[in-house]
This record gives C-alpha cells, structure tokens and sequence, in this order.
C-alpha cells in the first residue's frame, strides 16, 4: 500500500506523536525540519538566506534587535547596543558622511532585553526599571535623539493676575473677599494649562462685579476662570483673546465645583519609580511596573502622552491609576492594546476596559482575570487580533485573543506538539513577520533559532529549525 502526505501543516512534531494515529499530527507532520518555513498553503519551502548589512556598534558586548515602523516606506530596525543605539534601514545601515549614525544611550548589554518599547509618530518610547523613560526622536533621515521624557504640562500657565472691582447694573452681587485662578488652553491640543497663581480681590461685603486681568499666554486661545468656594476652585466662566490683555468679568456666578483646574503630577519622578512597560491605549500613553509598585498601570490624559494631571472631582479625560490585584503579586510585564488593553503579568492575563464596556475613564475602570499563566519578558507580538506570548518557563509559547462566544480572552499551547524542540532550551527573542507566510522567528538561548507558521484560519501551527553557521543573539522583522 502506498501513502501519500499531501501537508506538512503541522511542522516538526515531537517523536511522543508519531504513534498516535488518532491525532491529524500524524498525517500532517515531519519529524524533522530544518532550515525550512511550512507554508501557509501546508508546503514545504527552504527558509531565505542571510546577508549581510554591517558590523554590530561593538564585537565584544551582544545587542539586541527591535523594529520600527514609521511608515510603508520608512521602516527601521534598530540595534540597542551597549550605551549606544544605531539604525538599519532599506537593507543597509543608517549612515552620515561614511559613519554609522549612532546615538548615545544609558542601557548596558545585561539590560538590552529588559528594555520596554512604543513608537507614535516620530518618537520611539523606551523604558527600563534603572532608567528615567526616555524618547528617542526622529528629528530627519540621519538626524537621531535621546532624550528624558516630559511628564509636564506643555502650555504654560497664566501669569499674575490683576483684579478689581466693577460697577455693573446687570450684575448680581459678588462677595468679597474673592480668589481666582486662571488657566490657559492650547489652540491645537486642547491641553489645559496648570492653574495661574492665586489672586485674590480684597475687602468685605459685596460689590457689582470683579474684573480679572492677564498677559496672553502664547499657544492659548481661550482660558477657564475659577473661583474658590469654601476651599475649592469651581469653574466660572471662559474667556478669549490672543494678545495683549486678557479680561474675564465676574458677574456673581456660582462656581461649578465639579470642574476644577488640574493639578501637577508626575508619577516617575525618582529612581525606584520608573516603569518597565510602556504602550498606547485609546489616545492615551500606557505606562505598567515600578519598583515601587510592580501592579501599578498610568495613564496620561487622552491625547496628551506628557500629560498625567488629575482634577477633583474627576474628569472623563484625566490621567487614571489602577493596579493588578490577584492571589499573587501581578507584577505587569506587557501590555497589548487589543479590544480591551491586555495586561500580561508574571503570574496572568487580565484584561483591562471601561465599565460596562465603555472608554476607559477615571471613573470607569475594570479589571478582569483572563487566566493565570504566567509571562516571561519576551516581548509578545501581535497576529490580528492575537497576541502571541512566551510563558513564564521561557519555553511555553501560547496564544489569546478575545472570544465572542465565551465573552474573554482565551487561547492555546502552541508548542504543544513539539515541546520536544525546546528541551534544554530557553527563548530569549521573537519577532513576527507578517508578510507572505506570517512566520514567527524564535532566538533560542543556545544560539539557535526556530520558525514558527501562525496560520490559524486555516489550522497552520507549523515549527521548523532553523540553524547557521554562526550564534544568533536577536531577530527583528
């Protein structure tokens, strides 16, 4: 009898299969696989060949390899290597006047793995637990930049107030003695500046009204007026102008006590606070695991990544602080913006989302177990609407994704079927490529590597070898 094998769908499978008749394994799998993809046809395909593109910043230290994309045709990999960071692009490396364009950094080789990252627009976000969150900036096609991240409010505040009383017939009596602030708002970003300092009109009883003055503030068009009220500034009235002088009259109105200006804050302000984790989430940067707090997840306000000021009461729009809470400490290692923002612990999944499914505010946060699988500090990567993960053992790869029908993240073992390629042997770095194949390289702890086929539409969980003649250190797509 002759037998044909019309797949290979399922790569190398471990030798514990090759019995089981009972499982697809068996008619869909290859013992061994080396230097090969399974395509997500189900073919066999040798893997491409290496070139290559430049000497690494320093022979005698490893570096690591991370992507960034700034567009489809403006694309970058870049070597985060010891105290230095240099670029790869168009298939060769970023060079100026014959140099490599290389850019000065605190982060040694033992902490190049431990290194946290996002891009938005120009601007790479790095983080690391010994170091202050740091931007690395775009500035032109060789023109490169580190620099400390601003937790700050960028428009500035108003300055000394001028006030005065006024006659006016219309107005209802305003009593004195009265204090204001003012604060100034950005034309184009909508950010609302730090409160002016405290003026106050002196005197007794009432008067018609009080006229507030101040300098234009560059970058404002409009500002808020606050008055106190028993010890809390409520709002009162806008006013607008773009030079000179500006002017607000108050006519007696009620301060609105359930808005009031924000206040400084910056939550990484020393050493034993700077966090481990960085993403973006609903127009708001996502920040996760301090020394301090290994549980603790910051938001910036929406739309303004510098930006972490809170008002009391509340705003929809302000800056939101929560933590991990589990039967063991959830030190946050990812996060994934999916559906919900998902929070890989090292000691879980959890999902975090607006009460009742809503934008997430300050007023409207939960969380929510997904499972308790642990997660090591690979770096996770994205296939649609799946993360694919490495398990806290180093050498346990799964997948989640969020299911309709059961209303949660869920997902499987993809190594399953061939543990037996990581005897031994520990992940260090993946990177997914998602053109042609969606193939996920693997780096093994042994200088090894291995490809991954992530096909699951049609049921392609495929894992070849992959061996050079050299050690590989890191891989990026």
């Amino acid at each position: 009898m002759r037998v044909s094998q019309v797949t290979f769908s399922a790569g190398e499978t471990t030798p514990e299969l090759h019995a089981r008749s009972d499982m697809t394994f068996s008619d869909r799998g290859l013992s061994y696989a080396l230097n090969g993809i399974i395509l997500k046809t189900g073919g066999f395909a040798k893997r491409w060949g290496l070139r290559y593109i430049a000497d690494c910043a320093d022979h005698a230290r490893a570096s690591r390899l991370i992507p960034y994309d700034f567009g489809i045709e403006q694309t970058y990999i870049l070597e985060l290597a010891h105290e230095a960071i240099r670029f790869v692009t168009m298939g060769g490396q970023l060079v100026d006047g014959g140099s490599p364009v290389e850019v000065a950094s605190p982060y040694q080789e033992s902490e190049r793995f431990d290194i946290g990252y996002a891009s938005t627009r120009d601007v790479t976000k790095l983080v690391h637990l010994n170091h202050a969150p740091r931007d690395l900036n775009r500035l032109g096609a060789t023109n490169w930049s580190l620099t400390l991240s601003s937790f700050s409010v960028s428009q500035t505040a108003p300055g000394t107030l001028t006030l005065s009383t006024t006659t006016d017939a219309d107005s209802d009596s305003v009593a004195l003695p009265a204090t204001y602030v003012v604060t100034a708002v950005n034309d184009e970003s909508g950010e609302e500046s730090l409160a002016s300092a405290e003026a106050t009109q002196a005197g007794s009883g009432t008067t018609d009204a009080v006229l507030v003055e101040w300098d234009h503030v560059a970058g404002a068009n409009f500002y808020n007026v606050y008055k106190e009220s028993s010890g809390v500034f409520g709002y009162v009235g806008r006013a607008s102008g773009e030079s000179g002088t500006v002017s607000f009259v108050d006519n007696g109105f009620d301060p609105d006590e359930t808005q009031t200006p924000p206040t400084t804050r910056n939550p990484f302000d020393s050493a034993s606070n700077y966090p481990e984790a960085v993403t973006f989430h609903q127009q708001r940067i996502v920040y996760g695991s301090t020394l301090n707090d290994p549980t603790l997840i910051e938001t910036s306000r929406t739309a303004l990544f510098s930006n972490f000021t809170r008002s009391e009461p509340s705003q929809a729009t302000d800056a939101i602080s929560v933590s991990v809470l589990g039967r063991r400490v959830q030190r946050v290692r990812h996060m994934i913006s999916l559906r919900d923002l998902l929070i890989l612990t090292t000691n879980g999944q959890w999902a975090l989302r607006g009460t009742d499914g809503n934008v997430l505010t300050p007023s409207q946060t939960e969380i929510e177990s997904q499972s308790e699988r642990g997660t090591s500090a690979v770096v996770p990567i994205i296939s649609g609407q799946a993360a694919i993960y490495v398990m806290r053992d180093g050498r346990t790869v799964r997948d989640i994704g969020y299911a309709f029908s059961d209303d949660a993240y869920i997902g499987k073992d993809l190594t399953a079927a061939s543990e037996h390629l990581l005897d031994g042997r520990t992940i260090v770095d993946m990177a997914y490529q998602e053109t042609r194949d969606q193939v996920v390289w693997f780096v093994l702890s042994d200088g090894t590597g291995l490809c991954l086929t992530y096909f699951p539409e049609h049921e392609v969980i495929a894992w070849t070898r992959l061996e050079t003649n050299g050690q590989l250190e890191s891989v990026a797509a």
